[in-house]
């Protein structure tokens, strides 16, 4: 069995794979814009939590919705150093660095360089109004909205703006006069920002979450299930009801 995977089925696999993998990368180069690919790049553990030992990152081109790239990586490969939670970036890098050697150009967005600094602190503030603004929801929406005059440097005056209802100005205390990270209100940067910020669907939960109560029992008991049903594998009724 084993000669039989090695010496037919495995060069069989890969032989399809190489062809595949030419066809699918010659068609994202002839339909490739002129700013280059716009990708997106995941990586898939293989086991929860920080015990995983592979990790598989797929590079997607969002103009075809086509695979161009998969790379594998092994928590004991050097610069990982048996540490799970870097196999996804490190395949990322790799990743890249294949794409650039097959002469295909990744488009960059120049015209964001700022989010990232304002991204935890976003974050900490959505925290912030879920749990500040348990009984008042409508309040806790507007204050997580009020991030938007925030980035851009304005603080106070909010009456003037249309989508803040019910607020007048930040509640933090006076900042410094630092202004390298601010963001324009007229510039694609901000409109990225806030088509996140104000995105309707997130709105609605967030409008419905309570504070006092969350899913994570659920998630934990999900993960005892995954032990015994394994997503990868379809499970009669009846079978999933004596496992669960």
């Amino acid at each position: 069995m084993r000669d039989y995977l090695s010496k037919l089925v495995i060069p069989a696999v890969n032989t399809i794979y190489c062809n595949h993998m030419r066809m699918v990368q010659s068609t994202v180069r002839n339909t490739m814009s002129g700013g280059g690919l716009d990708i997106s790049m995941d990586g898939r553990y293989d086991s929860p939590g920080f015990s995983a030992t592979n990790c598989t990152v797929s590079a997607v081109d969002l103009s075809s919705n086509l695979v161009i790239m998969i790379v594998n990586k092994n928590k004991e490969e050097k610069g990982i150093e048996n540490v799970s939670g870097r196999m996804e970036k490190e395949g990322v890098k790799e990743g890249v660095r294949r794409i650039h050697a097959m002469q295909l150009k990744l488009s960059k967005k120049k015209s964001c360089p700022n989010i990232h600094h304002w991204r935890n602190k976003i974050i900490n503030h959505a925290y912030y109004c879920h749990y500040k603004y348990g009984r008042d929801r409508t309040l806790c929406m507007n204050y997580w909205i009020a991030a938007l005059p925030h980035v851009t440097g304005k603080h106070r005056g909010f009456r003037k703006i249309p989508f803040l209802k019910g607020i007048r100005k930040c509640k933090h205390a006076a900042l410094g006069k630092d202004n390298m990270h601010l963001i324009k209100r007229d510039s694609e940067e901000y409109q990225e920002l806030k088509a996140v910020i104000m995105k309707p669907t997130f709105l609605s939960g967030l409008l419905r979450a309570s504070p006092k109560t969350n899913t994570s029992p659920n998630e934990s008991y999900n993960s005892i299930i995954n032990m015994y049903a394994p997503k990868s594998r379809a499970w009669a009724q009846q079978n999933t009801v004596i496992i669960c």
